[in-house]
């Protein structure tokens, strides 16, 4: 039977004057992003259209499985964000989103 998995919203700032050092390690981020949505951890992700953050959804296993998906994006281990993760009970979705 598999792991039982939460979801945690992991709601990003973004750190002021590190533009140089994001731009340095966004196509690991990227790619960092795409290994963990092939694996089933990562269901959304984005940057918000004011420019005042980001958002990224982890299906995990318990919060200290999510922190660590989190420590682990080079753009949050680099100091371009900074971070708040949170256990989501989602009550209304769309069928088939989820």
């Amino acid at each position: 039977m598999p792991e039982p998995r939460e979801l945690f919203v992991d709601m990003r700032t973004p750190v002021p004057g590190t533009e140089k050092v994001r731009e340095t390690h966004l196509p690991a981020h990227r790619a960092y992003l795409t290994r963990l949505r092939d694996e089933g951890k990562l269901l959304m992700s984005g940057p918000l259209v004011d420019g005042s953050g980001a958002l990224v959804v982890f299906s995990a296993g318990s919060q200290q499985e999510a922190e660590t998906l989190t420590s682990n994006d080079p753009l949050v281990r680099y100091g371009v964000y900074k971070s708040r993760i949170m256990a989501w009970s989602i009550r209304t979705y769309k069928e088939g989103v989820l």
